[in-house]
């Protein structure tokens, strides 16, 4: 490789135009440096606030259940992404100085935190999503095998799976990188060969593409199935009702987790082609502004993703909003206290 470069594949922000030479963070584009320095810094600064509220509310108990033990896992796995992006434009803002010890600070932190940890949990965010979404599948297609197997203990066991996976599929970021004398970039003698390409590859196909086609198929399906859904006619009013309640309760519940995939597919196809290997033959020189400005727009838009479910929540899930409700109350009014 005769320009050594760095990819922060997925979610967190591409970096490859670092070379042996020292180049300057000033170098980036008028676009990259409102992206980096402003957009994302502010997306970040929302997307923790919201998602800091989701987890406090999907913590109560009366949201529990394995489909709000998945949405806890995908909330703190995004708080997680969030709180390591949003220091980045103020990094790279600074970081023209690649010469003092704080420059060495700036890039350790890029290089052997942010860019393995985000990744890892980036990938789990998806995962869990993809879990969240067979999750569902098997309660429409198959009710009596998700009553068996989707228990909230099962529910445990696999996000501590997804991480255990997440960790391993991604652990080969903490050695493919390395800080010069120069407080630059560079890939270690590992992160030059085969083996870590063929790695990487197989994180774009385990975390970008394979998970992005098994989610549009379940997505197909959920929206087949909430179109078709029917309420079962009972001769008890009462147990009617109860049918009826029991059903829009799921329905509402499945069009959110509709959404949140939806938007999770907005986020993650768009940067699974910033991804090196695949974006090489696409745009050729990976130094031209046209993909610096993909590359940009990709990463924008995987944060836009991962910080909008607080939305999602809000109008369209009567639960969630209910006990936003009390728990703003219990901690506005605490004199005015509801129990659920």
């Amino acid at each position: 490789m005769d320009d050594v470069t760095l990819i922060f594949d997925w979610p967190i922000i591409t970096n490859d135009n670092h070379t042996e030479n020292a180049k300057c963070e000033h170098s980036m584009t008028h676009a990259e440096e409102i992206g980096y320095v402003y957009i994302i810094p502010i997306i970040c600064g929302l997307g923790i606030i919201y998602t800091i509220i989701n987890i406090v509310v999907l913590s109560q108990r009366c949201l529990e259940g394995t489909p709000y033990t998945y949405l806890l896992a995908l909330e703190s796995s995004d708080l997680v992404t969030l709180m390591l992006v949003f220091p980045i434009g103020f990094v790279r803002c600074m970081s023209c100085n690649t010469q003092d010890s704080a420059g060495y600070g700036r890039r350790f932190y890029e290089v052997y935190i942010m860019l393995p940890f985000n990744n890892i949990s980036a990938t789990m965010s998806i995962w869990i999503t993809m879990a969240l979404a067979i999750e569902r599948y098997l309660y429409v297609k198959r009710p009596l095998l998700s009553m068996k197997y989707c228990t909230i203990p099962n529910t445990r066991l696999i996000i501590a799976i997804i991480a255990l996976g997440a960790i391993t599929l991604n652990i080969s970021y903490f050695i493919a990188s390395k800080i010069t004398d120069c407080n630059t970039y560079d890939l270690s003698e590992f992160g030059h060969s085969s083996l870590y390409i063929a790695l990487s590859w197989i994180r774009a196909l385990f975390r970008n593409f394979l998970p992005s086609l098994i989610l549009t198929v379940l997505t197909c399906i959920l929206i087949h199935s909430v179109c078709t859904w029917k309420i079962p006619h009972h001769d008890s009013e009462h147990r009617y009702c109860k049918e009826h309640h029991h059903i829009m309760t799921n329905h509402q519940l499945t069009m959110v987790l509709i959404c949140i995939i939806f938007v999770s597919l907005l986020g993650n196809i768009p940067i699974a082609f910033a991804f090196r290997g695949v974006a090489t033959p696409i745009f050729g020189n990976l130094n031209t502004d046209l993909y610096r400005n993909y590359r940009l727009v990709a990463n924008i838009l995987e944060l836009v993703a991962t910080s909008t479910n607080f939305i999602i929540y809000c109008t369209m899930d009567r639960r969630f909003k209910i006990v936003l409700k009390d728990v703003a109350t219990r901690w506005c009014c605490p004199w005015k206290r509801r129990n659920l």
